[in-house]
């Protein structure tokens, strides 16, 4: 998991339409957007609310909470590079190391 202290408004960023492209050793091998997740990510926070809920139990600030995933995973080998660009979000970088 890759936490940042960047916050994105939930009023400027359409997360339904939050794209993300998986290129692997620059191929790109997977694309998919937001709505991917429940037909948008908020949709998954609000069904975790409501599972846990039933439990008593509550979302409690500074808490992590991830929506799903927007594609599928690949398989990684060493020495790949792999790149998850967002797009306007930014990009994040692996480099696989044996």
């Amino acid at each position: 998991m890759l936490l940042s202290n960047q916050a994105y408004s939930p009023y400027h960023t359409d997360w339904a339409q939050a794209e993300v492209k998986l290129y692997q050793n620059g191929e790109l091998q997977k694309r998919g957007l937001g709505e991917a997740v429940l037909d948008h990510p908020i949709h998954s926070i609000v069904e975790l609310v409501k599972m846990i809920s039933r439990e008593g139990l509550s979302i409690q600030a500074g808490m992590i909470v991830l929506v799903g995933g927007i594609n599928d995973a690949v398989s990684i080998q060493a020495n790949d590079e792999i790149i998850a660009d967002y797009g306007e979000l930014g990009k994040l970088t692996l480099h696989v190391i044996s």
